[in-house]
């Protein structure tokens, strides 16, 4: 029996323009062919609603969508979403990054 290790796909974005909005979209087609076992993702910002329904576009129900933006700051918010995740290895996702290599060497 082969092991295969799991990932997670984390990300904790700030989407308040349009520009910001097609980095994220072009950044998520660089690398989606992954196939992560889970996506923990958190939108703050003007256009939040738009990066959900574009992911949840994508991802169907295999994303959990988080509007999290509490007094507490940005590593307590990520904190709370992130402690059920049960992959071995958890991919930091930054929105306007592109993925230079085949996908499948994440795996």
């Amino acid at each position: 029996m082969t092991y295969s290790p799991t990932l997670c796909v984390f990300a904790n974005f700030f989407i308040d323009n349009d520009e910001r909005l097609q980095r994220m979209k072009d950044s998520f087609y660089s690398f989606c062919d992954v196939m992560p076992e889970e996506w923990k993702i958190n939108i703050r910002g003007r256009l939040k609603y738009h990066a959900s329904d574009f992911l949840h576009s994508e991802l169907g129900e295999n994303v959990d969508i988080y509007f999290l933006e509490s007094p507490k700051g940005w590593f307590f918010d990520s904190h709370s979403f992130m402690i059920d995740v049960k992959s071995d290895y958890i991919f930091f996702w930054i929105e306007d990054h592109i993925c230079l290599v085949d996908p499948h060497y994440l795996r």
